[in-house]
Order: structure tokens, then sequence, then C-alpha cells
């Protein structure tokens, strides 16, 4: 019998919420037999762990990037992208293609039409966000995947699927970045806030430095750290130096354990507008580090801090609120450590075996 072959196509093989929960599935398919390609659309370096069974083939999407301030350029250069993808495809021949994050999904309908391939696309952000005319776009790309799945119900109910399209949701599972990190706490005196994610308007990281410059005038000897690179970088420090926090926040760039310098006294904060199910909060949670987060759009943040038990849940851009919280969190131990205790044991309801046997499932109905 025929080995089932499937192809995953990754936006790149960098650090990032989809691509750790893409390569989950991706090994977890070789686990179970499958052929595994990666088709990468970038040439960024893997810093995720890839199973060295799985056949890696890269793409260079970023040139085709760099020409979009010259839009014929940029037209050009896309569509050439296109039928390069269209034929790398076609020569690996897979029984079917995976494809995560919604835009990337798009492309893969495009390159992949008049083909005989199935297409399992999966949506992993919040698409309250997108315009009326993007929704339709990615509506009808949708239509013509043969399975799609969703994080979470709420995003689900933003489209309209065709009968004939299979429709799941699956949660991402509760596990940590690379399994090659150890993550433990130091046992230092050290004492921060921080948060963590790419450096974008989204993430509101503007948010969390005004929260943070209201509990510096209580609790001083707090300070902040900020993980993460991106566009934001230099108005967040034009921020900084503006409100004269230069000596207490501390922009720390990518790294690849962002947990590397917690202690018992840690608390993280996510200010996200909106997120998906945010992986940064699933490790947290695992770590037993205590957790804040606004209230983002769809519901992801909120989902895996069971409605505020788990850790406090605020109201989106109110920085006083989520100062009141830190604070409250740094003067009552006990309170925060109870939010601790109930997240690990709320985490443990995203287990990555039962999410693993849900996607297996779902390839299994696909192509057999």
């Amino acid at each position: 019998m025929k080995q089932q072959h499937i192809l995953f196509i990754f936006r790149s093989l960098g650090t990032g919420g989809s691509q750790k929960v893409q390569a989950f599935v991706a090994n977890s398919c070789v686990k179970r037999g499958y052929k595994v390609t990666i088709l990468s659309m970038s040439k960024e370096k893997c810093s995720i762990d890839i199973d060295n069974r799985i056949n890696i083939v890269t793409l260079d999407y970023d040139k085709v990037n760099n020409t979009r301030g010259n839009r014929i350029k940029y037209l050009v250069n896309r569509m050439k992208y296109v039928v390069e993808f269209r034929r790398k495809c076609i020569k690996i021949d897979p029984d079917l293609v995976c494809s995560f994050l919604i835009d990337i999904v798009r492309l893969t309908v495009i390159a992949l039409r008049f083909t005989k391939y199935p297409i399992l696309g999966s949506e992993r952000a919040d698409p309250s966000q997108f315009e009326e005319n993007k929704i339709k776009k990615y509506n009808s790309s949708l239509n013509k995947c043969t399975a799609v799945v969703f994080q979470l119900e709420e995003a689900s109910k933003l489209y309209k699927l065709n009968p004939n399209v299979i429709s799941e949701v699956i949660p991402n599972p509760a596990m940590i970045r690379n399994i090659k990190e150890v993550i433990e706490k130091k046992d230092t005196e050290e004492l921060f806030v921080f948060g963590a994610g790419r450096l974008s308007k989204q993430k509101r990281f503007d948010v969390l430095i005004d929260a943070y410059n209201e509990v510096k005038k209580i609790h001083p000897e707090y300070h902040l750290k900020i993980y993460g690179d991106g566009e934001e970088l230099e108005f967040l420090k034009s921020k900084v130096s503006l409100l004269n926090l230069e000596d207490s926040v501390v922009f720390k760039g990518n790294v690849k354990n962002i947990f590397q310098d917690v202690n018992n006294k840690s608390i993280f904060v996510l200010t996200s507008d909106f997120e998906g199910i945010p992986n940064v909060i699933t490790e947290s949670l695992i770590n037993k580090i205590p957790c804040i987060s606004t209230d983002c759009s769809p519901g992801g943040a909120r989902l895996l801090l069971d409605n505020g038990l788990g850790g406090d849940v605020v109201e989106r851009e109110n920085y006083k609120k989520i100062s009141e919280s830190i604070i409250k969190y740094i003067e009552n131990p006990d309170y925060s450590q109870k939010k601790v205790d109930y997240g690990y044991k709320h985490i443990k309801k995203f287990n990555p075996q039962v999410i693993e046997e849900r996607w297996m499932n779902l390839i299994e109905r696909i192509i057999e």
C-alpha cells in the first residue's frame, strides 16, 4: 500500500504561535506513519521543533515583499512566486495539502486551482478585525477547501461555509514553545513584569508601558521587560523616553526562551487587542507564572484563563485596570497563587494527546 503523503505550507519556520501548532500537527503525522513534506514560504532559519524525517523545501517570499514599493514589479514578482509555488507543489504530488493562516490558505487555493489536491485550511487569527471585502475573499477561499479548522467557535461564526466543507474547531495544545528549552524559575530577587510578542500595533505594548508607569508610582522596585521585535520598536522606545522610564523598561529583543529570567515573583501581562489562542499564555500557565490578559477578541485569552479564574482578564486598552491587577498580584501573593494553581489545572484540559487525536481523525477522514 502506498504511503500517504501530506504537504504542509508554512509562512516561515521561525518562532510563532501558528508555526508551533502546525509543526505539532506535522510531527504527529510522521508519528502516525504518513510521509510529510514542509514547503516554507521563507528562507528564515528554522527555530521550531521539526521531526528529522520531514523533508523541508523553501521558497523566498521575502524577495517579493521587498518590492512592495513598486506596485507593478510587486504584482509581477507575486505572480511568478505563485507559479513557482504551484510547480513545487505539483512536483511533491501530495495526497493532502495543509495550510495555516488565512492569507496563506488563500494563496494556496489560488496556486492549486484546477489541481486534484484536497486542501485543509486553518484560520489562526481573529477574522472580526478584517474589512468586509477581505472577509468575502477569505470566505470564498475557505469554501474551496475540503476542510477548515478554527481555533475558536467565535471565529468560525464569522464565515459562511458551504455544507460540503468539513468544519472543525480544534484548540491549541498546551505545550512549551520548544522541547529543547528547559524552563526553570531562577532563585533571584529580581522583580519584574514582562510581556512578549511581535512589537506590532495589535499587541498594544504601548498600553503595557502605560500600565507599568502606574505600577511604578506605587512599586518602583518592579521593572518591565519586553521580549520581541517589530515595526513598533522605535515608537515604544520613544514612549518610554517620554515617560522617563529608560532606567525601568528593558527591550530584550527576540530570544529563544522568553522565560529565561523568571522567578517566583515575575508576572506575565498580555495587552493585545486581538489574538487567536495566545500560546504565550499557555506557556505561562504550564510554567506556573501569574498571568494577566486583556479580553482580546475573539476570546482566546478568556478561554485559556477560564473567564478569569486562572488569571485576571481585563478590558482592552484600559491601562488603569491592567495596572490595578498587577498591583493586586504584587500586594496579595495568595490571590496571585490561587490564580496560578487554578490556571495550571485548567490548562491540562488542552492535553496535546487529545488535540493530536482530533487532528489525526480529521486528516484520516479527508484522505482515507
